[in-house]
This record gives structure tokens, C-alpha cells and sequence, in this order.
């Protein structure tokens, strides 16, 4: 997992999985409430998973 400003960047290899996108949500929640300043975007999210012959890039934001 990588943090930027109020962006969470998280790389998974394989298959996605709700689990994945529950702990996207888990760290967005965290970064909302502890790390975000009055006067800054909620944080979004990117997860990027790959597998044999794909990338894929899956997006969220806070609410």
C-alpha cells in the first residue's frame, strides 16, 4: 500500500476480491477521519490487480 497526500494506492496480484475493495474502504475511512485536514478533497482510492494477460485499475472514494 502506498499513501499520497490523501490518495491510497494498493496492488493486488490475481483475482480481485470483495475483501480487497473492504480494505480499500477500511483504509479510506481511516485517512477521512485521522489524516484529512478541513480544507482538503476526501481521500480516494486505486487499487491495480493483474493477471495472466490483464491490468486492471478499480477506483474509490470516501461515502
Amino acid at each position: 500500500m502506498i499513501c499520497l497526500e490523501q490518495e491510497i494506492c494498493q496492488t493486488v496480484s490475481g483475482k480481485f476480491t470483495h475483501t480487497d475493495a473492504g480494505q480499500m474502504d477500511l483504509f479510506l475511512n481511516y485517512a477521512h477521519i485521522h489524516r484529512m485536514h478541513e480544507d482538503e478533497n476526501p481521500p480516494a482510492g486505486l487499487i491495480v490487480y493483474s493477471r495472466k494477460d490483464e491490468t486492471v485499475a478499480r477506483y474509490a472514494f470516501v461515502g
